[in-house]
This record gives structure tokens, sequence and C-alpha cells, in this order.
């Protein structure tokens, strides 16, 4: 799975990634603890000639939710039922986007009562992205949108196999438009972007415990 993640590029660098640009500075915070239910900067393209980076909260909330607590079960979405459940169907034909990372964290179990927290980064790419989907909820009291993601995982692969059985999905940058483009919906095409060579490549290395306390990591 994947529980925390961070995002350190500067906003400059971000937008020359995506050729975006963005007017809110407050979105690209330095965080070194991303946490769910938070609020970050996501790459999507609600429709095939719009474009940007938006703020979503993390964990989806899927548009027929009764109430957006559900959100909170949600911060994951499996690529082996992703095309089956209810939650994540409709969104992965057509709401995918793209969540800029610079690394993220797991914890392994180095004995009975010691887990260890790991940096998990790639070493040639500072900047990677996710691959994700998102969907925006209908309050129907305050009638306004809560515009929320989900990060796709599959089997680790590569070094990551040492430390847990499953890692973030990470799309290539070459392969940006077509998983954003919302007309691209077959699901063939879409399964070919979830064994990315970058998965293979990600290196790790032990931080201090305090990112799980205070968000902060000696990296």
């Amino acid at each position: 799975m994947c529980g925390r993640y961070l995002h350190f590029s500067e906003k400059q660098e971000i937008e020359e990634h995506f050729d975006l640009e963005s007017d809110n500075d407050d979105l690209f915070l330095a965080n070194f603890n991303v946490c769910p239910g938070t609020v970050n900067p996501v790459v999507l393209q609600p429709k095939p000639n719009k474009i940007g980076i938006g703020s979503l909260r993390w964990g989806l909330v899927p548009d027929w939710a009764e109430n957006p607590q559900i959100a909170y079960k949600m911060i994951n979405a499996r690529t082996e039922s992703i095309f089956e459940k209810k939650s994540f169907r409709k969104a992965i034909l057509r709401q995918r986007c793209l969540i800029p990372a610079n690394g993220f964290y797991e914890w392994k179990q180095m004995s009975l009562k010691e887990k260890k927290a790991f940096y998990i980064f790639h070493p040639e790419q500072k900047l990677i992205s996710f691959a994700g989907i998102y969907s925006y909820w209908k309050d129907p009291i305050l009638n306004t949108y809560l515009w929320t993601y989900s990060i796709l995982t599959a089997v680790s692969k590569g070094k990551m196999l040492d430390l847990h059985e499953r890692m973030p999905v990470c799309i290539s940058k070459k392969d940006y438009s077509n998983w954003l483009n919302p007309q691209q919906n077959d699901a063939k095409i879409i399964q070919s972007h979830f064994d990315s060579e970058l998965s293979k490549e990600f290196d790790y290395k032990p931080v201090s415990k305090k990112v799980n306390e205070i968000g902060l990591a000696d990296l």
C-alpha cells in the first residue's frame, strides 16, 4: 500500500515537468509527510481540452457515496481489481490523474517490538508521478463539490520486495498524455501502464522515526 509520501520539488520544477502553470503558490509548499485526508497538488484532465494542476484531497469519495467518511478506506486502489470494484471502475476509465511526488515511505517489521521507517525514491528521477484516479462528490447540504483522489498500487518490484508486498504505480513521463486522456478508455491500454519500468528501479534508505511523529524525515 501507500500510506505516506512526500513532495518537496518547488513550484517551478513541477510546472516545467508537466508543462503547466498554476496561480496557487500555497499548493506547492513542501510536505515531508503527506497523510491521507490532506489536500495536495494533482494533475488531471477533466475534459479533452482542459488540463491543469488542482487541489485535491487524498482519499477517494465516489460520486454515489452517502457521505465523505468513506474516503479513509479509499486512499489506495489495487490494480488487480480496479476495473471490477464499484468504487473505482468509473474513475479508472475516465478520471485518471497524476500525483507529483519525490518518493514515499514504508515501514518494515524488524522484530516483534520494532518497526523501521524507510524512504523509497528513484535514484535518477527526483520528481516522479504516481498513477491516480479522482472523483468529485457533491455535498447535498452545502451544494459544493469535494474533489478527491486515490493512488493506484500493484505488487512490488525490484528492491521494494525487501520492504513490502505492494507499492504505488508510477507513470513514465512519455505516457502522461495517454494516461490523463479522458477519451482513452480501452482497458488493455490502461492496464499497460500498470507495469512501468520505473517501478523496478526504486531504491530506499532508513529514516528517522520522527517521520511518523511530527512529519519530518532525516533525508
